[in-house]
């Protein structure tokens, strides 16, 4: 019969880092049974999983951002978002994109594509 007293023994027992068999081991040499020792674990494993605190949930971070310097006060390189290499790509693609559009209305103006001049004359 499980009682109160074998309970917190295994518990302690646990909590020092002894194996599950090697208290089982233990136990089965004093004369316990192993229908007992099993409704024993049994018994700790259902009073855990109701006491335990729910698991917290996995966060996932993109690596670099927003991971605060906790030795530093202020703003740490990586908390920007972004680094100088992609920082140069990014206006490399807006400068092109810029010269692109200015290009193509230079074209359509010098085509007379628009209805209604830019600079009229007078």
């Amino acid at each position: 019969m499980v009682t109160p007293q074998i309970i917190s023994y295994v518990q302690a027992q646990l909590s020092q880092g002894v194996s599950e068999e090697k208290i089982a081991g233990d136990l089965s040499k004093v004369g316990w049974s192993s229908t007992d020792i099993a409704a024993i674990f049994e018994q700790l494993r259902a009073s855990a999983a109701l006491t335990a605190p729910p698991a917290p949930l996995p966060v996932q971070t993109v690596s670099g951002v927003f991971q605060k310097n906790s030795s530093a006060g202020g703003v740490s390189s990586s908390e920007s978002g972004m680094s100088k290499t992609k920082y140069y790509v990014l206006a490399g693609i807006i400068g092109v994109v810029v010269f692109l559009i200015g290009g193509a209305i230079g074209y359509a103006y010098s085509q007379h594509l628009f209805a209604v001049p830019f600079f009229p004359k007078y």
